[in-house]
């Protein structure tokens, strides 16, 4: 079985303080010859392939998820690949991730969907405009999984196939 992604624990991104995660200057020494190199490019180019994919294998189960989009004009290269659990669906976010993750493929959450709900922001002065419905549907219903240069086709039809899987059993 394939291990798919690799992310930060979930602490990281639940910030109970304030507090930054910055890589060792090391690090960075070895990514500005890497950048002039052109290699960024082709993790660019990896990611967004790898996106296009996952897009049109999952397509066909919209009935369940809601997929992001591109905005027209724009150019992501998402580290993960985001769905959102649509309202109605015959299973909650937690059943698929846990369905994943046994089957070796890492899933987190989409925190940031409502950063008002963020404990940190109680650290700042802000305001919030309205209930933020959207945002929290995200937060609630959504995950990811790796969406690295390092996914290749064989990954992605394990994915693919797991979600298959797991689907079956809703008729999808």
């Amino acid at each position: 079985m394939p291990k798919v992604v690799l992310f930060f624990p979930e602490t990281h991104f639940n910030r109970q303080e304030d507090a930054w995660c910055l890589p060792p200057l090391s690090l960075l020494a070895v990514a500005a010859p890497l950048v002039e190199a052109g290699y960024e490019v082709r993790i660019v180019d990896a990611r967004r392939e790898t996106t296009a994919a996952w897009n049109a294998d999952f397509a066909r189960w919209r009935e369940y998820f809601d997929l992001q989009q591109e905005t027209p004009g724009a150019f992501s290269s998402c580290f993960g690949f985001p769905l959102v659990v649509r309202d109605g669906a015959p299973f909650a976010r937690q059943e698929i991730t846990a369905f994943l993750n046994k089957a070796g493929i890492e899933t987190r959450s989409i925190i940031a969907g409502n950063i008002a709900r963020q404990p940190a922001l109680k650290l700042y002065a802000h305001r919030v405009a309205g209930d933020l419905p959207n945002a929290t549907r995200v937060m609630r219903s959504g995950f990811s999984f790796g969406n690295h240069q390092a996914v290749d086709a064989q990954a992605r039809r394990y994915v693919r196939d797991q979600v298959a899987a797991f689907l079956k059993k809703y008729g999808g």
